[in-house]
């Protein structure tokens, strides 16, 4: 009895152990069997509506020309498929679906498809479009170092002097008109941003780092057009001999390559040498290159620290201009368009700067319909209108609709801020839309999605925007935006950059005693 009492112990101690080993097997296992259920649900949910696909190409052929953000609003659907070879893509075409899926689910769409035309021209260490990785969190943790909000301060000196570096030439167009040359405000930019990177002062358009920006900037617009370059569907293009038909990706690449890598690394480089001896002026990369020089050079983290440092001095050098550019141009057009704007800020002006002094940093509490000029610019012509891709991390659904892994996620911005239920009258020029009782209304969405969304938003806004409002302030404290033409047309351009078509305009000073004051405080 003794021995099948300790048999029959032993067997209840084995079922219990297989119970139990039983039950966290289950444990285990169910979160697996319910992936792999949803994941099989997933492939059963249809794909969102869109174009009906050819064979092998897809909806290449579907791919609007002309201002494509506008072709997709009409296209009257939340999410908008589009099979295209090697990069399925979904158009996101709503403020819902943008905020449910880049805001509400950013780390799911936090990564950036690799495109094979970045890579051919050597863009790929742009973190702007880097896959989400610890690459991509270093170079953008240095970024962020020297751009946030509260950083961006220390650079005020550099942007007043810049601003009114400006004015001042404008004074001095030799045009009798004054028709506004737009170079002199792209230089403006590019003089600011290159001060505050590399320490380098700019006096001239010309200059080789200005040009060299300019045309690297050129060369990715043209690269990022859908549809022009077919080796982004069909990658095994690439490797054509660059004399065969359909290599124009090579051909292109091969024209520009060198200028990317020049504006990659020149500058850096040649602070490199010359922060060694403390002789170059006060600047970020100087900053990063003595941290650096504090640092063990045989190692991998000296390796990251240095490529970090190099890539995001140099992605404020060769991105920062253009899209601040585009605004600025965009703000010139509405103010020939619209002209009461334009007198109501500057009687807001008078009154809270008055003519003594040109406007500064610390005037931006007292004139909120400057910084709803600004909104609204933003709003009414974002300059990055569909947005840079994103691409899912794994499989997703949403509404009903199945996004698998990998589809390329693209936001369709200006769809976005032109829907009438949170900007009424949309396609109207009206900064008080975001003005209640004389302040912000901090009720209606602010555009910032022209910055970008979730994880991927502009690190450099706060920079830029700063910049911006206290150039429009600046400019319509002492000019008056007028128009050169009857009738102003507002079309912009079709691209990565959307800018307008034309700016009609020129920048009469207001009175003489708006040029004295000018002359007196730009000197």
């Amino acid at each position: 009895m003794l021995m099948c009492s300790k048999h029959i112990t032993a067997h209840s101690r084995l079922v219990m152990l297989d119970l139990i080993s039983f039950v966290v097997l289950l444990a285990l296992c169910l979160p697996c069997v319910h992936y792999f259920s949803k994941a099989r649900t997933r492939r059963r949910l249809p794909l969102p509506p869109g174009p009906k696909p050819w064979p092998i190409f897809g909806n290449i052929f579907d791919l609007p020309k002309d201002k494509p953000w506008v072709t997709y609003r009409e296209w009257s659907s939340d999410l908008i498929y589009l099979d295209l070879p090697q990069q399925p893509t979904v158009i996101l075409n709503t403020s819902q679906a943008i905020l449910d899926l880049m805001e509400g689910r950013s780390k799911l769409y936090a990564d950036k498809p690799p495109m094979v035309m970045d890579e051919l021209l050597n863009w790929d260490w742009n973190f702007a479009f880097m896959p989400y990785g610890s690459e991509w969190r270093a170079t953008r943790r240095t970024f962020h170092q020297h751009f946030n909000q509260q950083a961006a301060q220390k650079y005020h000196p550099i942007q007043t002097r810049e601003i009114r570096v400006f004015l001042k030439r404008v004074i001095a167009m030799s045009n009798e008109n004054k028709i506004l040359d737009s170079g002199v405000v792209s230089q403006t930019f590019a003089a600011t941003i290159l001060d505050i990177v590399y320490g380098m002062r700019i006096h001239d358009f010309s200059d080789e780092f200005v040009s060299l920006s300019r045309k690297a900037v050129e060369c990715l617009v043209i690269s990022r057009l859908p549809g022009v370059f077919w080796v982004e569907y069909f990658p095994w293009l690439r490797h054509l001999p660059s004399w065969l038909p359909f290599s124009s990706a090579r051909r292109f690449a091969a024209q520009y390559r060198h200028l990317v890598d020049t504006a990659h690394h020149k500058a850096f480089d040649a602070l490199q040498d010359t922060a060694t001896n403390k002789a170059a002026a006060p600047s970020v990369a100087t900053t990063l290159i003595h941290d650096l020089r504090n640092q063990p050079q045989d190692t991998e983290h000296y390796k990251q620290s240095e490529r970090a440092a190099r890539d995001a001095t140099g992605v404020a050098y060769a991105a920062a201009v253009d899209t601040q550019y585009g605004v600025m141009l965009h703000f010139f057009l509405a103010m020939v368009a619209y002209p009461d704007v334009q007198k109501r800020a500057q009687e807001d002006l008078d009154f809270f700067v008055g003519p003594g002094r040109l406007p500064t940093f610390e005037d931006s509490a007292s004139l909120p319909f400057i910084q709803a000029i600004l909104l609204e610019v933003l709003r009414w012509h974002p300059i990055v209108p569909l947005g840079l891709p994103h691409r899912a991390f794994e499989d997703d659904e949403y509404r009903g609709y199945s996004i698998p892994a990998g589809t390329i996620v693209m936001a369709n911005t200006w769809a976005m801020l032109h829907d009438p239920k949170d900007y009424p009258d949309p396609e109207a020029f009206n900064p008080d839309r975001f003005m209640r009782d004389g302040a912000l209304n901090p009720e209606v969405r602010s555009p910032v999605a022209a910055f970008g969304y979730g994880r991927r938003i502009c690190p450099g806004r706060h920079l830029a925007t700063e910049s911006l409002a206290l150039m429009i302030a600046s400019i319509l404290h002492v000019f008056n935006v007028e128009p050169t033409e009857d009738d102003v047309s507002t079309g912009t351009t079709t691209g990565l950059f959307s800018y307008p078509e034309k700016i009609p305009c020129r920048l009469v000073p207001r009175s003489q005693a708006a040029v004295d004051l000018i002359n007196a405080e730009s000197s």
